[in-house]
């Protein structure tokens, strides 16, 4: 687990150039909570729009590309909104919209735009927003608060962003949901509820200030074509819970007990976020300078990959004797499989690798068999090698061998492009029918189903007689194969050669061997025995005459 500054679990500053991120004003923490966790989706709502916010050339493509661009490259924009204080200045997101304008003024000019009409309506994002009767502060209303209208039992989670801000942010937000969950599998879209500003124990410096996150509701966020362009909703995956980086950070490095805290989230049915609020801020430690509940809610990506596993695998919650796989992982065992083994001379046309890997589906070296021998007699294998080396394909075999055991396979990768390979290979050899995919969106458990369904419905079929055949067939010409393989690494008696040398030899001095003062009679060796009859008795018989060539040539 990450508990560095790095993790926006632990230290979540929104600044102007963070694009992961949506801060939510005007709304009621609890109120939020239940619309969520009542399985309804929630969508984000900007500030009522302004006479410069719908300006036409500001929506072509090309204007949108050149202000993507400028926003990473241009200076001065990038130097002014570094300085922007999200924390301290209730005006910093009215600063952003300013200086956002100011650069769409510049790309105008660059692009030999009509000059902007100027329009008399404010500009002041705060008090344009208190004109609307939105309260514009980051810091959410107290619970007995009344707002005189439904505003905070609707169906919006407003913000305070423009139109063409929120879409920004919506769509940066978006594609990151997408590439974490296509490539990583991994839900990393948060509506954090309440933050935690503190300072480890004796720590006296600013910079040691944390913003840690409390509430953390796991959500989706969606998107749909409208009037105004796209429209952003977020809707509930998974139950809330509370931070659990912070929690590591708390209780393993500041020694605090979180019990009272924890405890509150037993039952998520009726979890009180002002309850929670209240627990947190009366857990102060007295060493702690800096010990501060905000009523702040944002919405944004929190990667952070190494929980899942972390909470799999807790100490306190796992015993690592009950499961065979973990213990060996973990501390370590002999091979489950055959005994006695040496990998260094395994051969792999031997009985031994036919009775392990009785079945491939794809081309294997003698690398890769030996690989799959090592996986079917229980070893646990690393493979290694460049793209394009074959370790897909090795993988592939490993599965098709395991499956014609009646064995199972859990195949899993870090990133969806490993799955997909070596589906689309499993699918191509006919062998689809065997799997269940297991991954993707929440939106997949119907495909999930199906493939169950399928699964379920297909029936063991007997083996045609004609594969049963060839199989004999196969295994005949492969035992034929073999004799001469042995065959031809005999080594003569008397000789250091081996029949194969012997062959090469005689191939290579047939010249010079007429030429020697023996009879020809004596050399005239019927080498078509080495080929056709693969009969050792025969070759025995040669025994003089070989050693005589040997001889003659000056061969040890």
């Amino acid at each position: 687990m990450d508990t560095t500054r790095r993790n926006p679990l632990l230290n979540n500053a929104v600044t102007a150039r963070a694009a992961a991120f949506v801060s939510v004003i005007d709304e009621k923490p609890q109120n939020l909570l239940d619309a969520l966790l009542a399985d309804k989706p929630m969508f984000l709502a900007p500030l009522p729009p302004l006479d410069e916010d719908d300006l036409p050339d500001e929506k072509t493509e090309s204007f949108l590309t050149a202000f993507d661009n400028a926003q990473k490259l241009d200076e001065d924009y990038l130097k002014a909104t570094s300085e922007l204080d999200f924390e301290l200045d209730e005006r910093a997101f009215e600063k952003q919209a300013t200086l956002e304008r100011e650069l769409k003024d510049r790309i105008r000019e660059q692009l030999e735009l009509p000059p902007r009409p100027v329009g008399k309506q404010h500009t002041d994002l705060v008090n344009h927003a208190k004109i609307y009767g939105i309260n514009p502060s980051k810091s959410l209303p107290l619970p007995d608060y009344a707002a005189g209208d439904d505003r905070h039992d609707d169906d919006e989670i407003q913000t305070l962003l423009l139109t063409a801000s929120l879409q920004q942010k919506g769509r940066g937000i978006y594609r990151k949901q997408r590439t974490f969950e296509e490539e990583r599998g991994l839900k990393v879209t948060y509506l954090v509820i309440g933050y935690l500003s503190w300072s480890m124990p004796d720590a006296y410096a600013d910079t040691d200030v944390q913003k840690s996150p409390l509430i953390i509701l796991p959500v989706e966020l969606d998107k749909a074509k409208s009037g105004q362009g796209e429209r952003y909703s977020i809707k509930q995956i998974e139950d809330p819970y509370l931070n659990p980086v912070l929690v590591q950070k708390l209780t393993s490095e500041a020694r605090l007990d979180l019990e009272t805290i924890t405890s509150l989230f037993e039952n998520v049915d009726d979890l009180d976020v002002e309850n929670i609020f209240e627990a947190t801020d009366s857990l102060k430690p007295k060493r702690c300078k800096t010990w501060e509940v905000k009523r702040e809610a944002t919405i944004g990506i929190y990667p952070f990959q190494g929980i899942d596993l972390y909470q799999d695998l807790a100490p306190d919650e796992i015993d690592f004797s009950e499961f065979s796989v973990l213990q060996n992982l973990f501390v370590g065992s002999e091979t489950s499989g055959s005994e006695g083994l040496d990998w260094e001379d395994f051969d792999v046309d031997g009985k031994t690798a036919e009775q392990l890997v009785p079945h491939l589906v794809l081309d294997a070296d003698s690398s890769q068999f030996t690989a799959l021998s090592k996986v079917a007699n229980g070893e646990n294998v690393a493979l290694e090698g460049p793209p394009g080396s074959g370790k897909s394909q090795t993988i592939v075999n490993a599965i098709a061998n395991a499956l014609h055991s009646g064995k199972k396979v859990l195949f899993v990768a870090q990133k969806m492009t490993a799955l997909e390979v070596v589906h689309s290979r499993l699918q191509a050899l006919g062998l689809e029918k065997f799997v269940l995919p297991m991954v993707g969106s929440k939106g997949d458990s119907e495909s999930f189903y199906r493939a169950l369904e399928q699964r379920v419905k297909d029936t063991n079929k007997t083996a045609p007689r004609e594969l049963e055949t060839l199989k004999r067939q196969f295994e005949q010409q492969r035992s034929a194969l073999t004799t001469y393989i042995d065959l031809v690494q005999q080594q003569i008696t008397g000789t250091k050669l081996s029949v194969y040398e012997v062959m090469g030899l005689y191939a290579k001095a047939s010249e010079t061997a007429s030429t020697l003062p023996y009879s020809s009679k004596s050399l005239s060796i019927d080498f078509s025995k080495f080929s056709s009859a693969f009969d050792l008795e025969d070759l025995k018989a040669c025994e003089a005459e070989v050693i005589r060539l040997a001889d003659a040539l000056e061969v040890s």
